[in-house]
């Protein structure tokens, strides 16, 4: 976690069975049930499972290139309701947004002004190597501060991390036990290793280096439905594609599966603030050459109006 400017204590850290456990302890620190959580307009599909369970209200915020607009989360904060706030600010998913050193910045006043708690995921940060400061840094009183290794090992590699505010570990670390008692002894114990021998710095930059060029295989097949503003140059193994014209999110995702193509449709939380579109996964295919036929499938499908859905091989 340690980089730059942050240098999180120990003291302040609990090691989970993956981010989602984490995130579900970080609703529990933050909100009771019934309570209000602002989240982008589109937001991980993990998170409002995690709501759910727990009763706890999502309301969605405007986005732009960036992410959430700090306005629109100022506005949705004035009546009082709303306690916490949920931010992807690295690689959000499902629409691959980064935001800005000066986005950041204006969230966190937004955040302090009304007291909130911002649960911060930055589980595909290890893509960007030179990410603006965290939320954790600009509030560490009121941010908890999540990161996993399933990201950049692999998915069945259930380690999260959590950094939380010194106020709230003691009920941290009661509902840790609650929830798990503890993480996997063995895991912990293997990316201990990886980090101290260097091994994990490794897996990071193959990562890195092979999202570059898979990103570079999308732009040169999809480059008509690449958003150019993206303000983060290291991109990651998700990426967000606009849809026009008569295709909707749906239509879309029904004929890309009747062509052998997965595509995620979004689940939006405000389907009025959301942007149209489909989050694909560039890294769901072993090799480049497959990816690469694969996203033609997909430009064949985009420049075909969804009401002559065929199939194309």
């Amino acid at each position: 976690m340690s980089r730059q400017s942050f240098r999180p204590s120990p003291d302040n850290l609990i090691i989970c069975n993956g981010a989602q456990h984490a995130i579900d302890i970080a609703i529990r620190l933050s909100t009771k049930h019934g309570q209000t959580v602002a989240t982008d307009a589109l937001t991980y599909f993990g998170f409002k499972a995690v709501a759910d369970v727990n009763n706890i209200r999502l309301t969605g915020i405007a986005m732009d290139a960036e992410g959430m607009l700090p306005d629109a989360l100022d506005e949705a904060c004035r009546d009082g309701e709303v306690r916490c706030v949920y931010l992807m600010p690295t690689l959000q998913t499902p629409t691959a947004r980064t935001m800005g050193e000066q986005r950041r910045r204006a969230i966190a006043s937004v955040a302090e002004h009304h007291k909130l708690t911002i649960i911060e995921d930055n589980v595909y940060g290890f893509f960007s190597e030179a990410a603006p400061f965290s939320f954790a840094e600009l509030l560490p009183d009121q941010t908890i501060y999540i990161e996993s290794f399933s990201k950049c090992l692999l998915p069945a590699f259930r380690v999260g991390m959590a950094v939380v505010p010194p106020t709230l570990m003691d009920r941290a670390i009661l509902f840790l036990h609650a929830t798990s008692w503890m993480s996997s002894s063995f895991l912990v114990e293997a990316a201990s290793r990886m980090i101290q021998s260097g091994a994990l710095q490794g897996v990071i930059a193959e990562s890195r280096a092979e999202a570059r060029e898979r990103y570079r295989i999308f732009r040169e097949e999809l480059h008509a439905y690449v958003r150019d503003e993206l303000p983060n140059s290291d991109p990651g193994n998700h990426v967000w594609i606009n849809l026009s014209g008569d295709w909707s999110p749906t239509s879309f995702y029904f004929a890309a599966h009747s062509n052998g193509i997965l595509v995620s449709p979004p689940d939006a939380v405000n389907n009025n603030l959301a942007p149209a579109g489909v989050r694909l996964c560039l890294g769901g295919v072993d090799r480049q050459d497959d990816l690469r036929t694969s996203l033609r499938k997909l430009r064949s499908i985009l420049e075909t109006p969804s009401s002559s859905i065929v199939s194309f091989v």
